[in-house]
């Protein structure tokens, strides 16, 4: 579909399935580009001598958040959906990374090494009111908002080992989803918002497991020698299984 040279990677479709948004190294460096779901009007959104990564729509398709070094340190920018219209939102001189907005799009959750530690803080969709949603010793990564706005899954070794957790969008109701002492990570919420895709990994190899949100039903989907990663949820008509 790209047929460039150099490595496109990371799709993300649009919220109306017109486009898909990718980064490229094609021009030497990590940019993030847009193209029709057809792969015609391949375009460079970024365009900067800094790398441009972690790109995600927001949920009415209108700007793309995504995390830069082009200030000196990593942060959170968002720009409009054709490039323009950039903004540096998170501008507070420390580490952020991996932006994901808010279902209704008012607020988007990141990670931050700010207060000398790897943090889940959220932020209104202009910037303001920057908060630590965590506020923990350990290191907490991967913060993915729930479809229906009610939960944060996240990444944490706060129990020794890297599992996933869930929270309230204000910091509260802390809990561990499919814990264990294994590795555990990448969560993904189901579009109903009643489970979780993560990748755990047991004895040096990665598979693919789904968790309820009240943990009660744990299950493996792969197990092969093979390494599993990255789950995609998708949506069937009804009618369809």
């Amino acid at each position: 579909m790209t047929d460039a040279p150099g490595d496109d990677m990371q799709p993300r479709w649009s919220p109306d399935g017109s486009q898909i948004a990718f980064i490229s190294n094609r021009d030497l460096n990590s940019e993030i580009y847009v193209m029709d779901a057809n792969g015609d009007d391949q375009a460079n959104l970024t365009n900067d001598a800094a790398g441009d990564y972690g790109h995600v729509w927001s949920p009415d398709g209108t700007q793309i958040a995504f995390g830069s070094n082009r200030t000196g340190d990593n942060e959170i920018f968002v720009m409009d959906a054709d490039g323009s219209g950039l903004v540096n939102l998170s501008n507070d001189g420390d580490a952020d990374w991996g932006p994901a907005w808010s279902p209704n799009g008012s607020q988007i959750v990141f990670g931050s090494n700010r207060d000398g530690n790897d943090n889940i803080f959220v932020m209104d969709a202009d910037g303001n009111n920057q908060r630590n949603l965590t506020n923990n010793p350990a290191a907490d990564n991967g913060a993915v908002w729930s479809p229906d706005g009610e939960w944060i899954a996240f990444t944490s070794d706060r129990d020794e080992s890297s599992d996933v957790f869930i929270m309230t969008p204000d910091g509260d109701d802390v809990r561990s989803i499919g814990a264990t002492i294994e590795q555990e990570g990448a969560p993904i919420w189901s579009p109903d918002s009643s489970s979780i895709a993560y990748v755990q990994s047991i004895e040096g190899n990665s598979d693919i497991f789904i968790a309820t949100l009240d943990d009660t039903d744990v299950r493996r989907l792969t197990d092969d020698p093979g390494v599993d990663a990255e789950p995609v949820w998708v949506s069937l008509p009804v009618g369809d299984s």
